[in-house]
């Protein structure tokens, strides 16, 4: 298979900007996800949905989905992005973060958070990245 790393990595690099946009212009944005394909090209899943719409529902809507294309091989890798609170390792009250669950065929699962803060500006602040493990739960 190709590079475990690498491929998680070119999936949070092909989400980091339309995430910082929603940000910017709505101030938060409901789950969605993208997967690699066998050519490493990123292609996007959406769940239609609106601001009432439940992020639980929506976020094992896309685990299902994801599911799909590892069990059909269409997919190396998945990542399914949700607006969380989290504690950063070191910190004692939660921030708003980016969740990644990111997951790999090659038995790869990781949730990285991106915490983030808007400025004076309304421009995306990020801050450090940290991760836990994931829950295997695409590729099984």
């Amino acid at each position: 298979m190709g590079d475990t790393q690498a491929d998680v990595e070119l999936l949070m690099k092909a989400l980091i900007e339309p995430v910082r946009e929603m940000l910017r212009e709505e101030g938060g944005f409901l789950p969605f996800g993208a997967y690699l394909d066998k050519a490493r090209r990123v292609k996007k899943v959406a769940a239609k949905a609106d601001e009432e719409s439940d992020q639980d529902v929506l976020t094992a809507f896309l685990e299902e989905k994801m599911q799909g294309f590892a069990d059909a091989n269409k997919a190396v890798a998945t990542a399914i992005v949700s607006d969380v609170r989290a504690v950063p390792p070191g910190k004692k009250k939660e921030r708003d973060c980016v969740a990644f669950a990111l997951d790999h065929v090659d038995d790869y699962s990781v949730i990285v958070f991106l915490p983030y803060e808007l400025d004076e500006e309304n421009e995306v602040v990020f801050g450090e990245l940290f991760a836990i493990d994931g829950d295997k739960k695409i590729f099984s």
